[in-house]
């Protein structure tokens, strides 16, 4: 596990940099907040994932059971969304500012 957090934190720095750098070169002047949805873009595949995991591994029935389980890996990838974009977006800033 810590193995693979490095490699995230490395992946998505570079996907945010390569993206607001196209964002830029188009003169899309917008670019924080789409630089902060791109690094975030890695929860809403977990997201998608757990969906998957849910009806196809698991044998969960029942409004409580799905409730809690879709409420903890909401909650799981909100807080994996903030962790992996807001250092992104910090990097990108000064990614950006070396280049002056």
């Amino acid at each position: 596990m810590l193995l693979v957090f490095p490699i995230l934190v490395i992946v998505t720095v570079c996907v945010t940099i390569v993206g607001t750098y196209f964002l830029l070169n188009g003169e899309n002047y917008h670019w924080k907040w789409t630089s902060f949805f791109f690094a975030a873009s890695t929860a809403v595949y977990v997201y998608l994932y757990y969906v998957y995991y849910y009806y196809v591994k698991t044998n969960m029935s029942g409004f409580f059971q799905t409730s809690f389980y879709f409420g903890y890996t909401l909650m799981f990838c909100l807080g994996l969304g903030i962790l992996c974009a807001l250092p992104q977006a910090f990097s990108v800033v000064d990614a950006i500012n070396m280049e002056r």
